[in-house]
């Protein structure tokens, strides 16, 4: 018999939870040009957004730092920032696909 064994990483838990925060709380979704990438090193965590429209041009660019263990609360100051400097109706425009988009190549 094989044994199952089943990992768990603490500090991979926090990034993806920190990145996927940020996007439920501005409502993106898989269409949305947002980029969201956390990062720990040591007892910190960077969290970094930039979000772009459909022809590449960036309307977003911060980057925060807090201690790891305010992650969450990480996650809701650039979510409000996001909302403050790009507003939700524009979030919910790039949300769209025109018919002239295609992400294939």
């Amino acid at each position: 018999l094989m044994k199952q064994f089943q990992y768990h990483h603490d500090d991979t838990e926090i990034v993806s939870l920190t990145e996927r925060q940020v996007l439920k709380n501005i409502n993106a979704n898989c269409n949305s040009p947002v980029s969201v990438y956390a990062k720990i090193t040591d007892k910190n965590i960077l969290l970094k957004c930039e979000i772009f429209e459909h022809n590449g041009l960036k309307i977003f660019s911060k980057n925060f730092l807090d201690v790891k263990a305010n992650y969450i609360k990480l996650a809701s100051e650039l979510s409000d920032n996001i909302l403050k400097d790009v507003g939700q109706k524009k979030i919910n425009e790039l949300d769209l696909l025109h018919d002239d988009f295609n992400y294939s190549p």
